[in-house]
């Protein structure tokens, strides 16, 4: 090895313990105040309403009927909370499966189903030495506590951005937040497929549950929303601008992410914009947003400004931050999107400068899909 090239390879090592001191300082702002949740029985976490409604459809009833609903949450927990489950009809084709078996089983089913497809999407990462730890961000550790699907959803961005046209059309499980991974499909050639996918699905789901169900979503759909606008505990828990800043913070925030993802869109540049474009989005949906946010700060530790590695970092904590008020979230998200903006900019150029003069067009790092990274040394290469 060249003197170089081992000093490439120890400059990588400042890089690595950014990322782990960031990561556990992050789990410990996360859980001084959600550990509590960690804690909390199956039946009294979001979870339950998933699996309940499983349940409920595998019995022949309607998992969108409110009253129903919470009557059967009555009975599993003595929980007095109005439940809704707002998910898409063709998501019960997951939860009726995880209905049928015991709340236990089925909640650490999907939390392992969601964990383990996540570090399989964010294998290219992790084998160019990003540590591990990262995928244990804030927003992934909020989605374990409530019983959430941050890290399922998370997963399918990361394959879609790779080009799988099942994972596109599996997003449409959170339609608000898949919306930008759609004109991904369009650009990458995999919206067609993921249309016929979804086509199918619909076809399959109607066959299972009926016609009907997918008017008792959208009549459903429609009390959840009100309900959404009136809940203050989602100040604590949305990021999105238009909780804390109204109508006239979600225009001048989202206007600002459009611009900044216009600049750049990518995998990561598409998800942290997401939040500041969506209507809705709490923090437990954030995972790719911290992923992200690590991911670059690793990459491009060398050649980063320190106010771009303190946005980064602030990306990266902020679904643990949103504890202190929504109102924090929407200018973090935007310089951090700044951020990532000027790095994957820089990245993509600098790549497809090395590429050129390697006559080596696929040895170049590029954002624009989700593609393995090249070695550090490559990077780092002046």
């Amino acid at each position: 090895m060249t003197e170089g090239a081992e000093a490439r390879v120890v400059g990588a090592f400042p890089a690595k313990l950014a990322v782990i001191i960031l990561a556990l300082f992050g789990a410990a702002l996360t859980l001084a105040y959600s550990l509590p949740h960690h804690w909390t029985p199956y039946e009294a976490r979001d979870y339950s309403t998933y699996w309940l409604a499983g349940r409920m459809a595998l019995d022949g009833s309607d998992p969108y009927d409110s009253a129903s609903l919470a009557a059967a949450l009555r009975g599993l927990s003595g929980s007095t909370v109005q439940p809704y489950f707002s998910y898409p009809p063709h998501a019960l084709l997951l939860f009726v499966p995880l209905g049928a078996l015991p709340i236990g089983i089925s909640f650490w089913t999907y939390q392992a189903i969601g964990f383990g497809l996540f570090i399989i999407a964010a294998r290219p990462q992790l084998r160019d030495g990003l540590p591990l730890v990262a995928i244990l961000s804030p927003a992934a550790l909020i989605s374990f506590s409530f019983g959430q699907s941050g890290m399922l959803v998370g997963a399918l961005w990361l394959f879609a951005f790779s080009g799988s046209a099942a994972a596109l059309a599996a997003l449409t499980i959170r339609p608000q937040l898949g919306l930008l991974a759609g004109l991904e499909g369009f650009q990458s050639g995999t919206a067609l497929r993921s249309i016929c996918i979804m086509a199918a699905v619909a076809g399959m789901t109607s066959m299972f549950f009926g016609l009907e169900v997918w008017k008792s979503w959208f009549d459903q759909l429609l009390v959840h929303s009100k309900f959404l606008n009136s809940n203050v505990i989602f100040y604590r828990q949305s990021p999105v601008p238009v909780v804390g800043y109204g109508i006239a913070g979600w225009v001048l925030f989202g206007g600002a992410g459009l611009y900044f993802l216009s600049r750049a869109f990518n995998v990561f540049t598409a998800a942290t914009a997401t939040f500041l474009i969506a209507p809705h989005g709490l923090h437990y949906d954030m995972t790719i947003v911290c992923f992200g946010c690590a991911v670059l700060l690793f990459n491009s530790w060398d050649r980063s400004q320190l106010l771009q590695r303190v946005a980064l970092t602030l990306g990266f904590l902020s679904p643990a931050l949103v504890y202190f008020g929504t109102w924090f979230a929407p200018p973090i998200l935007l310089v951090a999107l700044h951020a990532q903006v000027q790095l994957t900019r820089r990245t993509s150029q600098d790549s497809a400068a090395l590429a050129d003069s390697e006559r080596n067009s696929g040895s170049g790092l590029s954002f624009t899909r989700w593609k393995r990274a090249p070695p550090r040394k490559e990077l780092n290469s002046d």
